[in-house]
């Protein structure tokens, strides 16, 4: 038990999903062995009704602990988004040279994001002026979301009018 909890707090801390997985089906393993061993003492006792009863109730431990696997893993396996969009063309917005932000990806868990989104400029900067502007945009976007581990920008030319 002591092991269960201190992996699912370890998990919880380096926000791993893995570890957080293991230590609920770790410790659906601990409630089975036990009923296993109350169900032995209840019939050696002359209660063998009981057995069955610990039965059903170990059943729904097991199906409980599977579906909170299920659920907090569901989100990274269906690529579920992990950041809001408005938030990110936030950061995005305040980076001078920005018109447009559009077609924001973020997958991944916490702790380990990765995001791809669609930045407009001004059409006619250089090639230079726009990496450069897509690199502040990065730069931003991982120190104001904790995190994310690598952002792909796609620079796309805008003129003024269609900005607005």
């Amino acid at each position: 038990y002591f092991v269960t909890t201190y992996e699912y707090r370890s998990g919880k801390k380096l926000q791993s999903e893995v570890l957080i997985a293991d230590s609920m089906h770790t410790k659906s393993d601990i409630y089975v062995s036990l009923s296993v061993i109350v169900g032995l003492i209840a019939i050696k006792a002359g209660f063998p009704i009981l057995d069955p009863l610990i039965a059903v109730v170990i059943a729904g431990v097991i199906i409980h602990a599977g579906y909170s696997i299920i659920k907090q893993s569901a989100s990274v396996l269906c690529d579920q988004s992990q950041l809001d969009p408005e938030d990110i063309c936030k950061v995005a917005y305040s980076v001078e040279g920005v018109l447009q932000c559009t077609t924001i990806r973020t997958r991944g868990v916490a702790g380990n994001i990765f995001m791809d989104m669609r930045l407009g400029v001004r059409h006619d900067i250089s090639i230079t002026e726009s990496h450069t502007i897509s690199h502040l945009v990065e730069n931003k976007l991982k120190e104001h979301f904790d995190g994310v581990q690598d952002v792909v920008i796609h620079i796309e030319p805008v003129s003024i009018e269609s900005a607005s």
